[in-house]
């Protein structure tokens, strides 16, 4: 069991993530216990978390140099769904359950916005839609050009799919899912073991995780924008938040999503 929790940690996944692992097998174990009469044991119940995950460690924001090359790894792996993820990850801050409920109809190609109102959870190994976090995590985000242009090339290579497998492609469908149709958002914990694959393949730094990227977005546009605009981009309830995280669509928002852009891709 220790064996498995270093696997969860070292694909990236957080303590949150290798706890509630942990929840769900330590209640398997006990049920197969008491209906077995007490005969098998609970070898989760033991079972201790690696140390770096049991110890909550300040997260780094990457350098933009490290993100460019993350990026770049991704182009090369052929995977279009994963190198766009990570681009509009990075790009607006987005948490990995909102990137993976992310739906086309939330994708504003001609407004240049992106609309953030549900995230994806596992639950009993099943994956659930629902509410953000919290009510500041229902938002609207600007997008660079940059990231605008992969999310329409994404669009247009699942369309392709879609017609050549004898489907249509819907709104409502997920942007990063791997079925034809769209109708299945992708596992959260999958899209983590993918960026995970790209930090190694990119020769970035181990201490580089997917959530590191909202600290990236975090430190990026400290300089460029109020804290409430940075508030509000993240999704966070309140201005604390902001400064943790820091190594209404107005202007403001549009000059700050053309600076990231700028700076990620030019």
């Amino acid at each position: 069991m220790e064996k498995y929790f270093r696997s969860l940690a070292t694909g990236g996944l957080g303590i949150s993530g290798i706890e509630n692992a942990k929840g769900m097998l330590h209640k398997a174990a006990r049920l197969a216990g008491k209906w077995s009469g007490g005969i098998i044991p609970n070898p989760v119940a033991l079972a201790d978390l690696p140390r770096n995950a049991a110890q909550s460690e300040p997260v780094r924001a990457p350098s933009i140099e490290e993100v460019q090359a993350i990026i770049q790894k991704a182009e090369e792996s052929g995977d279009i769904r994963v190198a766009t993820i990570i681009k509009v990850m990075a790009a607006t801050g987005m948490r990995r359950g909102e990137a993976a409920a992310l739906r086309w109809s939330d994708v504003l190609f001609s407004q240049s916005r992106v609309v953030i109102d549900e995230a994806a959870i596992t639950a009993m190994g099943s994956i659930v839609i629902k509410s953000p976090k919290t009510k500041a995590s229902k938002r609207v985000v600007a997008l660079d050009k940059w990231t605008l242009g992969s999310l329409r090339h994404l669009r247009a290579e699942q369309e392709t799919l879609a017609q050549s497998m004898g489907f249509s492609l819907f709104d409502e469908g997920f942007v990063f899912s791997y079925s034809p149709d769209g109708s299945v958002p992708p596992h959260p914990d999958s899209i983590s073991h993918a960026f995970k694959k790209m930090v190694n393949a990119s020769g970035a730094s181990s201490d580089i995780h997917l959530h590191s990227l909202r600290h990236f977005q975090a430190t990026l546009i400290d300089p460029l924008s109020s804290e409430r605009q940075k508030q509000a981009r993240l999704g966070w309830s309140t201005s604390h938040m902001a400064r943790h995280y820091t190594d209404p669509i107005t202007e403001e928002p549009v000059k700050i999503a053309s600076e990231v852009g700028r700076q990620l891709y030019e």
